[in-house]
C-alpha cells in the first residue's frame, strides 16, 4: 500500500551545497546546521603553513596501522571493531577548513560572502598544481564526478535522470561563481593567481575534488576536507560516522555497527542517490532516505485560483511546488496539494488537511491518482532502455565505471517510480467507477452495453415477425375492420 509521510525540512543554501548531509554521531541531532564560520578548537590554530600535495590523498602510515588495503584501493579492517569503537583518528591539522583559506593573505579578498565549500576549493587551487588533479581523480574502478563529464556524456548516460539537469544547473552556478571570483582577481593582484592554477576549468575540478572528500563535522559545525577518506565507500544504510572530537583535537571515524576483520570500511552518508551521484560519482543510498522530486502546481486559469493560493500561502507552499517521493511513500503534503488543486466546489475547502491523509471525495481522489499515475509513467518512459539493460551493464566486465554508476543510478530511480506506481494502483483499486457530472459511473458501462446489444441479436427476428403479425391482424389498431 502506498504510504504517506511527512515532508522533510529544506535548507536554503548554494546550489552545489544542496543535499550535503552526513550521518551524525550516535545520540546527536540528525539535521546539521550549516554555518559559514566556527569558533571551535578546530579553527583555533595557525594554518598558515598547512600544505597539500599529490601524496596527501593517501592515508598516512601512522594513521593506517589498523588497515589493510585490497589491491591498494578500498581500505578494509585488519581486526574486529565493536559498535562505537574509534576506527581512525585524523589530527585536526590534517583537516582542511575555511580557516585554511582565510590564513592565506592572497585569498582574503576572494572569500568574502563565499560558502565554505568554495573557500576550501580556492585553498586547494592555491596548493601545488597537481593537488587538484590528484584529489579530483577517482580511484581505480570508480566513476569520476559528473561535473567533469562532457555534455554529450551526460546526455548519453543520464537521459531521463534528474541528475543530468542537476549537474547542468549547478555547473552553470559554479561558472557564474567563478566569473565573480575572476573579476575580483583582476581588480586586486592578477600576478598572485597564475592562470595555470586559477581558471574556470581548474575551479570546477577543484569543486569536484572538494565534493569528493569533504565532510560536515557536526560537533564543529563546519565542513572539512579529509583527503584520507577519499576512497572509502559511502552507504546510507550502514557504515562508520565521521565527526570532530574536541577532547583529542582530532577528526574521528567511529564504528556505527560492529565491523569484522577483512570487511570493507564504509562511511555512512545519508544523502539521496542523486546527491551521491553528483558529489561522488555514485554511492549506495539508504532506502529510507532516497527520494526523487516531482512537481505540482495550480492551474492559473482555475476560477478558484485565488482562494487556493491563499490556502497554500497559509501553509508555506507556493503555486508551483516540488515534492519528494520515496520508496512506496508519498508525503501527506503532496497528496493534500494535489487534492486542493482539483477542487471545484468551495464547500470542499474545509476538508483539505495538510497534516493527515484525508480524502476530499471519491471523484477528487480518482482524478488526482490518475494524474499522478500519468506523471509517474511519463518519468519511467523518459529513460532509455529498461532495468534489464541496466542490470546487464552492471554485469559487464568491460563497462566503464561511469556507465556502471549511471546504470546503478537509473535502477535506483526507476525503483522509486515503479513502487509508487504500484502504490497508486492499490489506492485506485477500491474506487469503483469513473467521475462524471452525474456522479460515479460504472467504468464497464460501455462494455456492458455492447454485450447487452450482442445478446439481444438472436431475438431480433422473432421480434420482427411478432410486430408484422400484430400489424397484419390489426392488434395495434383498435379501429381495424370496424
Amino acid at each position: 500500500m502506498l504510504r504517506s509521510a511527512a515532508l522533510p525540512a529544506l535548507h536554503g543554501r548554494p546550489a552545489w551545497e544542496h543535499g550535503v548531509r552526513f550521518a551524525p554521531m550516535p545520540g546527536q541531532m540528525c539535521q546539521p546546521r550549516f554555518s559559514s564560520s566556527c569558533s571551535t578548537p578546530l579553527h583555533a590554530r595557525d594554518r598558515s603553513r598547512h600544505k597539500v600535495s599529490a601524496a596527501s590523498s593517501a592515508v598516512q602510515p601512522s594513521l593506517a596501522s589498523e588497515f589493510v588495503s585490497s589491491n591498494g584501493e578500498r581500505p578494509c579492517a585488519a581486526r574486529d571493531y565493536a559498535t562505537g569503537e574509534i576506527v581512525l583518528e585524523i589530527p585536526d591539522s590534517d583537516a582542511i577548513t575555511r580557516a585554511d583559506a582565510q590564513s592565506i593573505q592572497a585569498l582574503e579578498p576572494l572569500l568574502e560572502s563565499r560558502s565554505e565549500l568554495v573557500a576550501i576549493a580556492l585553498w586547494l587551487m592555491h596548493q601545488e598544481a597537481s593537488a587538484v588533479e590528484t584529489l579530483a581523480r577517482p580511484g581505480e574502478g570508480r566513476a569520476s564526478s559528473p561535473l567533469l563529464w562532457s555534455q554529450q556524456r551526460l546526455d548519453e548516460l543520464l537521459q531521463g535522470s534528474p541528475v543530468r539537469d542537476m549537474v547542468v544547473e549547478r555547473k552553470q552556478a559554479l561558472i557564474a561563481e567563478w566569473a565573480d571570483i575572476s573579476k575580483l582577481i583582476s581588480e586586486h593582484d592578477p600576478a598572485a593567481f597564475p592562470p595555470d592554477k586559477f581558471s574556470e576549468t581548474k575551479f570546477i575540478e577543484a569543486m569536484a575534488a572538494t565534493l569528493r572528500s569533504v565532510f560536515y563535522l557536526q560537533s564543529a559545525e563546519c565542513f572539512a576536507l579529509l583527503p584520507q577518506l577519499r576512497d572509502w565507500d559511502r552507504s546510507g544504510e550502514k557504515g562508520a560516522v565521521v565527526d570532530y572530537d574536541s577532547l583529542s583535537s582530532s577528526v574521528i571515524v567511529r564504528a556505527d555497527t560492529g565491523i569484522k576483520r577483512g570487511q570493507d570500511l564504509v562511511l555512512r552518508d545519508e544523502r539521496p542517490s542523486c546527491e551521491l551521484m553528483f558529489a561522488l560519482g555514485g554511492g549506495t543510498a539508504g532506502q529510507d532516505v532516497d527520494f526523487l522530486e516531482v512537481p505540482a502546481s495550480l492551474v492559473i486559469t482555475d476560477r478558484l485560483y485565488g482562494l487556493k493560493k491563499e490556502i497554500l500561502d497559509s501553509v508555506g507552499l507556493g503555486v508551483k511546488q516540488m515534492f519528494p517521493i520515496r520508496h512506496d511513500s508519498l508525503s501527506v503534503q503532496h497528496l493534500a496539494y494535489l487534492r486542493l488543486s482539483r477542487i471545484q466546489d468551495t464547500a470542499q475547502f474545509a476538508k483539505v488537511n495538510f497534516e493527515r491523509d484525508v480524502i476530499i471525495s471519491v471523484e477528487n481522489e480518482y482524478e488526482i491518482l490518475q494524474l499522478l499515475m500519468s506523471d509517474l509513467r511519463a518519468r519511467v518512459q523518459g529513460y532509455s532502455g529498461g532495468i534489464e539493460e541496466d542490470i546487464s551493464i552492471l554485469q559487464r566486465g568491460d563497462a566503464a565505471p561511469e556507465e556502471k554508476a549511471a546504470a546503478k543510478q537509473r535502477i535506483a530511480e526507476r525503483k522509486i517510480l515503479l513502487t509508487n506506481m504500484d502504490g497508486v494502483r492499490q489506492r485506485l483499486a477500491p474506487i469503483r467507477g469513473i467521475p462524471t457530472k452525474a456522479g460515479m459511473q460504472d467504468p464497464n458501462s460501455d462494455i456492458k452495453e455492447i454485450f447487452d446489444a450482442m445478446e439481444s441479436i438472436p431475438a431480433l427476428p422473432s421480434k420482427l415477425f411478432n410486430r408484422l403479425r400484430d400489424w397484419a391482424t390489426g392488434k395495434d389498431d383498435p379501429t381495424w375492420k370496424k
